[in-house]
């Protein structure tokens, strides 16, 4: 369980800056299977974990909410859905990556919750964005106001 009542500005400030690694998570619909009988429903689901890392320009502002967009690139290396759609309302989180100097082995440190996906354009040249409110939004205008 995560709350959300915490400080946006100490989450920012740890987890909201240039670089931060974040992970999207989701469950898109054309990954999941439905099967219906007479008296069972049987649900395949594809959990859905993309990487990214805040780079200039993709936390923006508008009426008090801020956003995040997270670039994605479609190429024959990788199996991105065409379309994100079931997506809605995954977490996106910030992750701390740690490596260790003896082992250079790689370990998840602290994370936090930073976003809530809710959106995806369109691709154009092999290139599609997934937005999601950010830290202020979820913290501030949303907790704050409605919670």
């Amino acid at each position: 369980m995560w709350s959300l009542d915490r400080d946006p500005n100490a989450i920012s400030k740890e987890f909201g800056s240039l670089n931060s690694m974040l992970a999207s998570i989701g469950v898109p619909e054309e990954r999941c299977e439905t099967n219906l009988s007479e008296n069972e429903l049987h649900r395949i689901s594809y959990h859905l974990t993309c990487v990214h890392a805040i780079q200039e320009g993709d936390i923006s502002e508008k009426d008090g909410w801020d956003y995040i967009d997270s670039k994605c690139v479609y190429s024959y290396s990788n199996s991105l859905p065409r379309s994100f759609g079931g997506f809605s309302g995954g977490g996106i989180w910030s992750v701390e990556v740690k490596k260790s100097k003896s082992t250079g082995k790689l370990s998840v440190g602290k994370a936090a919750l930073v976003g809530v996906s809710f959106y995806e354009t369109k691709i154009e040249n092999k290139v599609r964005y997934m937005r999601g409110h950010f830290v202020r939004s979820i913290y501030d205008m949303a907790w704050r106001n409605f919670g």
